[in-house]
C-alpha cells in the first residue's frame, strides 16, 4: 500500500519549465508592440514578477492588478512607452501557448499514474494560460483534478485554497496527501497550514530561510518516484 494515496503537484517550476516559456512569451509580446528585448528586460521582468506574485499570495494585489502593474514598472524601468493592459494581454496568450515542460515531468507523471496514485494539480496560475498549457503539453490527461486559484477565488497558500481543494477530494485522510512544488511561500507554507505533508523541489540547492517546513526535499521533479518507493 502506498504511503500516500494522492499526490498534489504545482504547476510552474515544478511540471512546467516557466522560465523558458516566460522569456518566449515576453520576447513575442515585445516583438508584437515593436520593443527591444533584452536580457536586462528580462530580467527586470522578473524581479518584478516575483515580487508582485508573493504579494498576490500575502492578499496585498488582485491579479487583475498584477496583469498590468508588472508592465507598467516594467516599462517605467526601461524607459519604454506600451500600453500595459493591451501587451498583458497578449503575453498571456503567448504564455498559454508554451508547453514546455521541466526535465523527468512526464516521465514523472507516467510512473505515479502507472503505479496508481491519485493526481491533482494545484496552481495559483491564470486559468485561461494554464488550461491552454495543460492542453496543448498533454499534461491534462494525467490529473484527475485540476484546482486553479483563479477559479475557487483564493490562491496558494491561503487556507481557503487548500480547504476547497480537500472538499472537492472528498475529504480523504489527510496523512495521505502530499503536496510536491518549488514554492516555499505557496506549496510548503500552504501545506503546513494545513497539516498535510509537502515535499519541497529545490533545484537550486537552495538554504531554507523560510517558516515553512517541508516533510521532504528533493533536486529534481524525476527524483520523486525514488522518494515514494523508499516510502512504501
Amino acid at each position: 500500500m502506498h504511503r500516500y494515496h494522492t499526490i498534489l503537484l504545482d504547476a510552474d517550476g515544478t511540471l512546467f519549465d516557466f522560465a523558458a516559456a516566460e522569456a518566449a512569451a515576453l520576447r513575442e509580446a515585445f516583438a508584437r508592440f515593436c520593443l527591444p528585448f533584452s536580457a536586462q528586460a528580462l530580467a527586470e521582468y522578473h524581479t518584478i514578477n516575483q515580487r508582485l506574485w508573493l504579494w498576490l499570495e500575502e492578499g496585498r494585489i488582485t491579479r487583475q492588478q498584477l496583469a498590468c502593474r508588472r508592465f507598467e514598472e516594467l516599462f517605467a524601468r526601461l524607459g519604454l512607452a506600451a500600453p500595459p493592459e493591451e501587451f498583458a494581454r497578449c503575453y498571456q496568450a503567448a504564455l498559454g501557448r508554451r508547453g514546455d515542460l521541466i526535465p523527468g515531468a512526464r516521465e514523472t507523471l507516467d510512473w505515479l499514474r502507472e503505479k496508481g496514485y491519485g493526481l491533482a494539480l494545484i496552481t495559483n496560475g491564470t486559468a485561461a494560460t494554464q488550461r491552454g498549457r495543460l492542453e496543448i503539453s498533454g499534461l491534462g490527461a494525467y490529473f484527475a483534478q485540476v484546482f486553479l486559484s483563479e477559479e475557487l477565488g483564493a490562491a496558494k497558500p491561503a487556507r481557503a485554497f487548500f480547504d476547497q481543494v480537500y472538499a472537492s477530494l472528498g475529504r480523504p485522510d489527510p496523512r495521505g496527501l502530499l503536496v510536491v512544488g518549488d514554492s516555499l511561500t505557496s506549496d510548503i507554507q500552504g501545506a503546513n497550514a494545513a497539516g498535510w505533508d509537502s515535499c519541497w523541489l529545490n533545484p537550486g540547492g537552495w538554504e531554507n530561510l523560510s517558516p515553512a517546513r517541508p516533510t521532504y526535499e528533493i533536486p529534481s521533479i524525476g527524483r520523486l518516484p525514488a522518494l515514494l518507493e523508499k516510502l512504501e
